[in-house]
């Protein structure tokens, strides 16, 4: 597979092992039958130490071909990604959640999945429903309003 594979599940296992360690450092674990705040942390931790360390081996170990992440453009599609991603964590609070998903979503699938009009507009539109739906209504998580109501 490609060296970038590699890279990322290695920054994978180090998040993971950060994660182990806050959980049982800084928090307190507790045990199987009373856990504490430490508990559930530690346990995602493990659990990526454990997809990183696979997602490795998959991905060809130490050895395998040595493909450049920058050669011929393969670093846009990354790069646009984080770029919106950034975007959509500032836009939530300024125009508020669902404005900013919808768009997020819509500028997500024309230009880093390359879709047409149609699916772009039903899964954007389904997609920050469904969310709003599970946050705010069954979760009942408290969304950043729109611009226009506050």
């Amino acid at each position: 597979m490609k060296r970038h594979e590699r890279i990322a599940a290695v920054f994978v296992v180090i998040g993971g092992l950060a994660v182990v360690y806050y959980g049982y450092a800084v928090l307190k674990l507790g045990s199987i039958f009373q856990p504490d705040a430490g508990f559930l942390p530690f346990l995602s931790g493990i659990a990526l130490v454990i997809l990183g360390a696979c997602w490795f081996v998959i991905s060809g170990g130490f050895g395998g071909d040595q493909e450049s992440f920058f050669e011929g453009g393969r670093w846009v599609k990354p790069a646009m990604a984080v770029g919106l991603m950034l975007v959509y964590a500032w836009a939530i609070e300024a125009v508020g959640y669902i404005t900013s998903t919808l768009v997020f979503m819509v500028a997500w699938q024309l230009l880093v999945e390359r879709e047409g009009w149609f699916k772009t507009i039903l899964i954007s539109f389904l997609g920050a429903l469904a969310m709003y739906l599970l946050f705010n209504r069954f979760l009942k998580v408290p969304v950043p309003p729109e611009f226009f109501i506050r």
